[in-house]
């Protein structure tokens, strides 16, 4: 729960200084704190997941990515700088799994024009993988075994005082 919930903080900080950029101060009010707060644990087990289908496959991982918190700094501050390094480093890093995945799966070599097909295939693949490693979300999650939202039972992704009216990300 620790890592979901400095990831999810992550994902909302992120999300709201690009929503704000794009659209404005007011957009930020309507981003859906429960939605990024699913992202994130998809995410997390997407990654453990991901890294198994590649060992079961022989697919070399590739390197990690290690962003400079130094980046970060002026936009997120210097005390919130090495979080958002390593979690958009942890993201990028997933994408890349995916794309080697998606590489294997197609028997291509991977190229920077290819490369966001593969990730989807990738994606696609360890998504249906999910039954096989056993994958399984708490209830107050808010997702269905397969990563999906699942609006039917409870979440932890919103407060329990208005669980009907999404919660919006705040910074």
């Amino acid at each position: 729960m620790s890592s979901l919930d400095d990831t999810a903080r992550v994902y909302c900080e992120v999300t709201a200084r690009q929503v704000q950029q794009q659209q404005g101060a007011e957009a930020v009010d309507k981003i859906d704190n429960g939605d990024l707060r699913r992202q994130a644990i998809t995410d997390l087990v997407l990654a453990r997941v991901a890294t198994d289908v590649a060992s079961e496959r022989g697919v070399k991982i590739p390197p990690a990515t290690e962003p400079e918190p130094e980046q970060f700094v002026d936009p997120f501050g210097a005390g919130r700088a090495p979080d958002v390094a390593q979690t958009l480093g942890e993201a990028r890093d997933l994408y890349n799994l995916f794309v080697v995945i998606g590489g294997d799966e197609e028997a291509t070599a991977v190229t920077e024009e290819n490369a966001n097909g593969l990730s989807a295939t990738g994606r696609a693949l360890v998504l249906s993988s999910f039954k096989d490693h056993e994958v399984r979300f708490a209830p107050r999650l808010g997702l269905s075994d397969d990563g999906e939202p699942n609006d039917s039972i409870g979440s932890l992704s919103v407060t329990s005082a208005d669980a009907e009216t999404p919660q919006p990300c705040r910074v």
